[in-house]
């Protein structure tokens, strides 16, 4: 199942503007999504898809 187009480019964009926020800041990445309003386990899977060289969800 393909689903990057599931979301708009501009959700996309703030996706990866919080993975990246998370993995540059020294914050935790439960920190920046508590505060972005998202639950945690979604920025932790996009971190890990990101790292693992995956960027479909920029």
């Amino acid at each position: 199942m393909n689903t990057s187009n599931q979301y708009s480019p501009e959700a996309r964009e703030r996706a990866v503007r919080m993975m990246r926020e998370s993995l540059e800041s020294g914050q935790s990445a439960s920190v920046v999504a508590r505060r972005n309003g998202i639950n945690p386990n979604h920025l932790f899977h996009w971190r890990k898809l990101y790292q693992d060289g995956n960027q479909s969800i920029a």
